[in-house]
Order: C-alpha cells, then sequence, then structure tokens
C-alpha cells in the first residue's frame, strides 16, 4: 500500500466544482489522469496520487474531489 500524500495530485484546484454537475468534468480541461466515481460505484483500489478522483452523489453531482 503506498501512503497517501496530501493534494499531489491537484485536486483542490478544483474544490469549486463540488455541487456541480458531473457532466461537466470533461469541460474542465484537465490534463491529467482522472476518474469518475459514481454513486455506489465500484472503485478499483489501485492507488495513484496523481489522479484526480471525482465522486459523485446520487443525483449525480460532484460531491468531493481528491486523489487517488
Amino acid at each position: 500500500m503506498q501512503e497517501r500524500q496530501p493534494d499531489l495530485c491537484g485536486a483542490r484546484k478544483y474544490a469549486g466544482s463540488i455541487g456541480q454537475p458531473g457532466s461537466m468534468i470533461p469541460g474542465l480541461g484537465i490534463t491529467k489522469d482522472y476518474r469518475v466515481v459514481e454513486f455506489r460505484g465500484i472503485e478499483p483500489q489501485n492507488y495513484d496520487p496523481n489522479r484526480i478522483v471525482f465522486r459523485l452523489d446520487q443525483m449525480g453531482n460532484i460531491q468531493n474531489v481528491d486523489c487517488g
């Protein structure tokens, strides 16, 4: 297991998108690897500290943004 580094992926830059529809993620201009996890979706357990992870709520809105 890898140690989780705080915001190594730069997720903080996208914190303003929390509460917005998940459909807007492709339009954010992200040039690095990212993952979108649907509400109650299965999330692979391969951790990548450089990948941005957007987690959606039951309405399809962005609930959380972090690295992983």
